[in-house]
């Protein structure tokens, strides 16, 4: 799950700026912005897109969460192969990155001002809100 994790790892770096005594209070909006941004896509996909994917997609991407990202161990507790686990993910990583859009988090991180950021979202939101009229 490349994607998720990239994601992950993106808004924990925010994070990171966000607490550090080091960084310029002029850029602190527009990091706290990207955090919050990040952060808000990386909860979605794991709780509300996972829970819309089908059974056998949702226990895979549960069991490698709650097995610390350790493949092994999630396939043992499925009682499927390493690959058999590493395909479904590649599959969830796929759907992943098409629903958030390809460019979404590049933009995000490349934004320098507010405004940057919720245009980077742009693609999100919209997929976001068909999603939430689907589950209506």
């Amino acid at each position: 799950m490349k994607f998720l994790s990239r994601l992950e790892s993106n808004y924990i770096r925010y994070s990171d700026l966000m607490s550090s005594s080091g960084t310029d209070p002029m850029l602190r909006p527009v990091i706290t912005e990207k955090f919050n941004a990040l952060r808000f896509i990386a909860f979605f996909m794991v709780n509300e897109f996972t829970s819309r994917l089908s059974g056998q997609y949702q226990l895979c991407v549960k069991s490698y969460i709650s097995n610390k990202r350790n493949l092994k161990a999630a396939a043992a507790q499925l009682n499927i192969s390493e690959e058999q686990l590493r395909s479904a993910l590649s599959e969830v990583d796929n759907k992943m990155r098409v629903f958030v859009g390809e460019k979404t988090i590049e933009n995000i991180n490349r934004a320098k001002t507010v405004r940057g950021i919720q245009s980077a979202l742009s693609h999100f939101h919209n997929n976001w809100k068909g999603f939430l009229a689907q589950s209506s």
